[in-house]
C-alpha cells in the first residue's frame, strides 16, 4: 500500500481540512456602528478597524487572503470568495470522498 502513496491519504486529508479552516469566508461590513439607521442603539460588531453595524454587509471575502493583502499593502481590493486556495482544497477533499 505504501508504494503508491495511499498511506499518505490521512495526512493529505488533514492538510486540506486545515487549509479550509484557514481560508474561510469572512463578512465585509460597510457601515460603522452608530452611522446606521439604528443610531446609538446599534449593537455593533467589533473588528480591528472599528465597530460595524451587522445589518450592513457587502458580501464576503477570504479572511486569510484579505489579511495577506493588507499585510503587503496591495490595493487591488479584497479577494473573492471562495479564493483559489480554498477552491483547490475543496476539490481535493471532494475527490477523496
Amino acid at each position: 500500500m505504501s508504494e503508491n502513496g495511499l498511506h499518505r491519504i490521512p495526512v493529505m486529508r488533514t492538510a486540506l481540512e486545515q487549509i479550509q479552516e484557514l481560508h474561510c469566508s469572512v463578512p465585509i461590513y460597510t457601515t460603522e456602528s452608530g452611522d446606521c439607521e439604528h443610531g446609538d442603539e446599534c449593537e455593533g460588531i467589533e473588528l480591528e478597524s472599528g465597530m460595524y453595524c451587522p445589518d450592513h454587509k457587502d458580501g464576503v471575502t477570504c479572511g486569510e487572503c484579505a489579511e495577506i493583502v493588507q499585510q503587503h499593502c496591495v490595493d487591488d481590493g479584497l479577494p473573492s470568495w471562495p479564493c483559489e486556495t480554498r477552491k483547490m482544497a475543496d476539490a481535493g477533499l471532494e475527490g477523496a470522498k
